[in-house]
Parts: C-alpha cells; structure tokens; sequence
C-alpha cells in the first residue's frame, strides 16, 4: 500500500506538468490574432527557395465531362526577400507556350503578367482588374494560383472549426481597399487553417454580394521538412456552375537548378525557352 502510494506521488509532478503544458499551449492558440496565425503559414509553408512542380490541371463540368492539360510550376525566392513565379502550360496544342508570371514583391505587393504566344513577343500585364476572372476556363483565377500579399487584407480569426477529426483555426480575409475587393471579385475569403501544422485545409470564397460561391481544399499532404507541408492535389469547386478543377501535383523537385533566375523574365518567355524541347536538359520531355 505504501509503495503504490509512493508511486502515485512521484507521478503527480509529471502529471501536473503535462496538464500545465496542454494548458499554456491552448491559451497561447487563443491568444493567437488571424494575421499571427497567416504569418505562421507563410513562414511554414511558404519559404522553400527553389521548387519545381509537374502537374495535371483536370477540369470536371456538371455533366461529368473532363478536359486534362499538362503544365509546369516553377517559384524561386531571392535573398532580398521578392518570390517569383512561372506557370505554363504544355497540353493540350492549343495551349502550349501559354504562361503566367508573378512576382511577390517584399513590401507585400503582387506583379503579374501573362503571354500568349499567338500574340508575339508581348507581356499581357495582369491589371489589378484582370485578377478576378477564371484563368483559360479554369476554376482558378490569376489571383488564386499565387500566394496572396498578407498586406493587402484585414485578417480576422473567427470560432474554431472542425474537419472530420481536425481542429481548424477560421481566419477571414477581407480586402483593405475597394480596388483589391474589384480585383480578386471576392467580398472576403474564410480560410480553415489545421491547428497540427498551420496549413491551408480549405478556403471559401464570397462573392461581392457576400454569397458563397467557391471553395478550394487541399488533400493528400504531405511533409516535407520538420514544420513545411505541402499537398499534392488541390480542388476548386464553383457552386455557381457546377464545375470544377484539380491541379495534380505529378511531382516535386527542390532544386536551384530547376528554377534558374533567368526563367522568371519576359524575356525568356518570348524566346519561348520555357516550351518543352526548346531550352535544354531542364525542359525536355523525361524519357
């Protein structure tokens, strides 16, 4: 009797301290702001340097029809702070060459452009109004397919919620000024945020009527260093029309090699270096 007395004794210090521990760790979550918790997924997630992506864009209509194409997603990060981005297409024929470029600029901003080689050697600039709309008939606008510029939303954390099993943080976006509300077509955003590892489970979207008309998750995580996740399929559903779209990551590559700065300039771009086949080893079809 005193002996399992004893052993009940030594426990209570461990106890005590796990309970303290879930404690603090719960009221440090509640304290957490939206914008601390966005923070927290930009500097988990969004940090690898140089990565690399083959994809399959899979577009779904109400009728169960499917439309595949074929492209790459390159994104280098300098040391003054700026992430660039190039997303093209490969497939299908009429699509080929066709890209997205984008920069995140340090102070929050975004640039981005467009080419179309049918149009020649020319940069269509991604205007703030332009950002809105559905990008080649995709679910996904051009404001979509970039990381979003913290500084240019209020974030603000709602009721925790749950998905199945996971607890999520809720955090809405809303648009600091009137022109970014024009530009992205959304009256705010609500992101459901996984309390285990900070990353993006599902984003609805609202319309300028504050009608839900959009949402995108993301499935198949998975980890990639000690704190970044990253998924391998992301959904976007439209409510509106019924129609939807899969970006498929085929592969992942963390490599300087694969996204060399000169790949992220026009001119490069109307050289059409980034076509398969054109520029070299790093392009060319696998074999």
């Amino acid at each position: 009797m005193v002996y399992r007395l004893l052993r009940i004794t030594c426990c209570l210090p461990s106890v005590v301290c796990c309970v303290l521990l879930c404690f603090q760790c719960a009221c440090a979550e509640e304290e957490l702001t939206g914008l601390d918790i966005m923070q927290e997924v930009f500097k988990r997630h969004e940090t690898a340097p140089f990565v690399f992506e083959e994809q399959s864009v899979i577009l779904m209509d109400k009728a169960g029809n499917h439309d595949v194409r074929v492209a790459r997603r390159f994104s280098r990060t300098e040391k003054e702070g700026t992430a660039k981005y190039l997303f093209t297409l490969d497939n299908p024929a009429e699509l080929r060459g066709v890209a997205l470029l984008a920069a995140l600029l340090p102070s929050g901003g975004v640039e981005t452009g467009v080419y179309l080689p049918a149009l020649g050697k020319e940069l269509v600039a991604g205007e703030r109004e332009d950002r809105g709309g559905r990008f080649l008939d995709t679910d996904f606008s051009l404001a979509d397919l970039v990381p979003e510029a913290l500084s240019d939303f209020r974030y603000s954390r709602a009721g925790d919620a749950r998905i199945k099993t996971v607890t999520c943080f809720v955090v809405e976006a809303y648009p600091l000024s009137r022109e970014i509300e024009r530009s992205t077509g959304y009256s705010f955003r609500r992101h459901l945020i996984r309390q285990d590892n900070f990353t993006i489970a599902r984003t609805d979207y609202f319309n300028l009527q504050g009608r839900l008309f959009k949402r995108q998750t993301r499935h198949d995580l998975k980890k990639i260093d000690n704190d970044m996740w990253k998924p391998n399929m992301i959904l976007m559903e439209d409510f509106e029309n019924g129609h939807k779209t899969l970006i498929k990551i085929n592969s992942r590559i963390f490599s300087q090699e694969y996204v060399q700065r000169e790949i992220f300039t026009p001119a490069w771009l109307f050289e059409n270096r980034h076509v398969r086949g054109v520029a070299g080893p790093v392009f060319e079809e696998k074999q």
